[in-house]
């Protein structure tokens, strides 16, 4: 019997790091999973860093960095490269913007980090770290409703979501439908209540017109 050849894994490192196209943080994170996959030690992947980073990158890696311990660079190199000031991070936060095909989950994520770097314990020393996650849940959640298509918008505004999680897969579930998308136009509140039923739980029964007039009119109020 042949004995199981080793298994080999082949990936290629992520481009060198120039500061231009995207944060060193998110960089850093792919190149610590490529080098774990390819048996890398933390002492290698301390040693190798400086051949994937550019000028000025290269220097600061060289001048601050120890090259013996991975985890201990990491965590000064962040604070050297992958300083935001956090009236920067809610400008990046706003500007940020939802493109047509973007998993929602993916988009509340982006938007998530942004966050993470303005809700710093230094900045709001004050907030316990549910009320941090509540207000960043909240603020997501607003961008959701306000970047996403119209029916999505409404979907959120009359089911309510509790969390975010819950409020990416309503997204989603919207998003699904063929009949959206982001030019979608909505004329009446209780077209709305109509067409998001569907994804309601309820069977359709006669009902159905009384619980639409009641759903419009709660949207009609949120919208006012």
């Amino acid at each position: 019997v042949d004995e199981a050849a080793p298994l080999r894994i082949s990936l290629s490192m992520p481009p060198a790091f120039d500061g231009i196209s995207g944060s060193f943080k998110d960089w850093l994170r792919r190149y610590e999973q490529c080098a774990l996959a390819a048996g890398w030690s933390t002492q290698q992947q301390a040693e190798r860093l400086g051949l994937y980073l550019k000028e000025p990158f290269l220097s600061g890696w060289d001048a601050y960095a120890k090259k013996v311990n991975f985890e201990e660079d990491k965590k000064s190199l962040l604070k050297i490269f992958d300083h935001v000031r956090p009236h920067r991070a809610l400008k990046q936060f706003q500007e940020l913007r939802w493109s047509k095909g973007q998993h929602p989950a993916l988009y509340a994520a982006a938007l998530q980090r942004h966050l993470n770097r303005y809700y710093t314990k230094e900045k709001f020393p004050e907030l316990s770290e549910a009320d941090r996650t509540k207000n960043m849940e909240e603020m997501i959640i607003d961008r959701l409703k306000a970047d996403l298509p119209p029916m999505v918008r409404f979907q959120l505004l009359l089911k309510e979501p509790k969390n975010l999680k819950e409020a990416c897969i309503m997204c989603d579930s919207v998003l699904a439908l063929d009949d959206v998308n982001p030019n979608t136009m909505v004329e009446t509140p209780a077209k709305v209540a109509t067409a998001a039923g569907v994804l309601g739980s309820q069977p359709a029964d006669d009902s159905t017109d009384t619980l639409t007039k009641a759903d419009a009119k709660r949207i009609e109020q949120k919208l006012c």
